[in-house]
């Protein structure tokens, strides 16, 4: 049997952390005993009960765990460590509800002040069931560690502004031009935007600038150097037909140009876009 001691209690101040990580901390609770599939600690639905700490006896190798997900939920399981465990080859394992493994024994240690193992979990069904199993490695001893279920998928926006001013000659004849004259092309560079999470990309996008002097049918389009396609806005700065499903990177080079079908010269200045995005917190890991 685990004996609490001294050294314990050392460690469970670096759990206390681990717990305030995970936004936990009233969840503590030990966990022992589960070495096997069938002694599985259960986490129930992830988000209500999201994590606890473990303690593994000398003579237990594994400790195992299950909790449920819904469909669409974008989760990961997440095993906190004590730097002491780095090197030894602890590791985590997930399994699906019929306990075949889903991904191979990862053993990659995040290194922080709270090191670190992970593994991603996407949802397809309700009540959907995963197993998770981890293996001590090589380490001998009393371990103990903290095991958690956390959101993945954040969501946030930003407005960044467009360089320059774009300049429209004007439609010198709408019946021979009936789809408008483009301006020059200004950009931004947000690839080095520290501000933006690694791997986010565009939920949606508005654009908004100033023409002088004022045109009617005026239409905003913008580009991703990621595809270099031309998306126009249904309306003037919105409507953008882009979403998630066009997977683009917010961290990209983006060019911007209107359209104007009245006669006249015209630019517009002080042009920005407002872009809503998501972002995998594992990314940036």
């Amino acid at each position: 049997m685990f004996k609490f001691n001294f050294k314990w209690l050392q460690k469970s101040i670096l759990i206390i952390g681990f717990l305030s990580l995970f936004g936990a901390i009233n969840a503590f609770a030990e966990i022992k005993g589960n070495n096997s599939f069938a002694t599985a600690y259960s986490f129930g639905y992830w988000e209500y009960h999201s994590s606890g700490v473990t303690s593994l006896a000398a003579n237990e190798n594994d400790a195992f765990y299950s909790f449920r997900v819904n469909a669409g939920d974008r989760v990961y399981v997440r095993l906190g460590i004590g730097s002491e465990y780095i090197g030894s080859g602890i590791n985590l394992q997930i399994f699906n509800s019929n306990k075949q493994k889903i991904t191979e024994p990862n053993s990659t240690i995040i290194s922080s002040s709270l090191p670190f193992i992970f593994d991603n979990v996407d949802g397809s069904l309700q009540g959907q069931t995963f197993y998770i199993k981890v293996n001590r490695g090589n380490y001998v001893g009393n371990m103990v560690f903290v095991m958690g279920i956390e959101k993945r998928i954040y969501s946030s926006n930003g407005t960044y502004d467009f360089i320059g001013i774009s300049s429209n000659p004007g439609n010198p004849n709408i019946l021979t031009n009936p789809n408008g004259i483009d301006s020059s092309i200004i950009t931004m560079d947000l690839t080095n935007k520290s501000t933006i999470p690694v791997g986010a990309i565009v939920k949606s996008i508005t654009t908004s600038g100033s023409v002088y002097p004022s045109k009617g049918g005026i239409l905003h389009k913008i580009s991703s150097n990621q595809d270099n396609i031309w998306h126009t806005a249904t309306v003037e700065g919105s409507g953008y037909n882009i979403n998630v499903s066009n997977a683009l990177k917010v961290k990209q080079i983006w060019s911007f140009r209107y359209n104007q079908k009245a006669m006249g010269a015209s630019t517009m200045k002080n042009v920005k876009a407002n872009i809503n995005y998501e972002y995998d917190v594992t990314e940036g890991f």
